[in-house]
């Protein structure tokens, strides 16, 4: 079977979520802030990058959660983007924050910068 997730309504749900529900929830509910982090990896799947940075950028700068999943992804976004100084950069964090997947990107990545 199959594994298909419905990225374009992920997004359009997380926007009615943000612009409707969020701040009721705000007050007595903590998982709000993970509908940006759905939100950002449907973009990167759907090849949204400037999109999905945001929302990421957004997650770990602004709300201050220490995701290592959204470092490493910040991580793979600048990467694909050719910044691989900004991509070392959030693969270190998520490696503090103990991420083996992006360890083995920036070996994957020092690695291309030796050939």
């Amino acid at each position: 079977a199959k594994n298909y997730r419905d990225f374009p309504s992920i997004i359009k749900y997380s926007k009615m979520a943000e612009l409707y529900l969020i701040p009721k929830l705000k007050e007595n509910d903590k998982d709000w802030e993970y509908i940006f982090i759905d939100r950002a990896f449907a973009y990167a799947a759907i090849k949204k990058y400037e999109l999905s940075l945001k929302d990421y950028l957004y997650v770990v700068n602004d709300l201050k959660i220490k995701d290592a999943e959204s470092y490493n992804s910040i991580g793979l976004i600048y990467d694909i983007k050719g910044d691989k100084s900004k991509a070392k950069e959030y693969y270190k964090k998520s490696i503090k924050l103990g991420s083996e997947t992006a360890e083995n990107n920036l070996k994957e990545l020092e690695k291309e910068e030796k050939k």
